[in-house]
């Protein structure tokens, strides 16, 4: 029987914090209701965020698909790992 993959993708604005323009400082930083009770509800084994600013033509940043992309390869690598052991 086939190993069933599962993912959870979230973005972070407005979804685990206030929406916000551009996030320069930890001051305007404000975690929504239920946000971190959520998520030590999921297992971590990867995370994956754009290392470059605002502006960059990035694929790792909306609306690139950069991170889906790098996510769906590791999770496909270790599954195969998996299944060879």
């Amino acid at each position: 029987m086939k190993e069933r993959l599962r993912a959870v993708f979230i973005d972070r604005d407005g979804v685990l914090i206030r929406e916000a323009d551009y996030l320069g400082s930890v001051a305007g930083l404000l975690v929504l209701k239920g946000a971190p009770e959520a998520l030590k509800r999921l297992k971590w084994d990867a995370l994956y965020f754009p290392p470059h600013g605002p502006g960059s033509k990035s694929p790792m940043r909306k609306p690139g698909t950069g991170m889906l992309i790098a996510a769906t390869a590791a999770i496909a690598r270790n599954s195969r790992r998996r299944a060879g052991s």
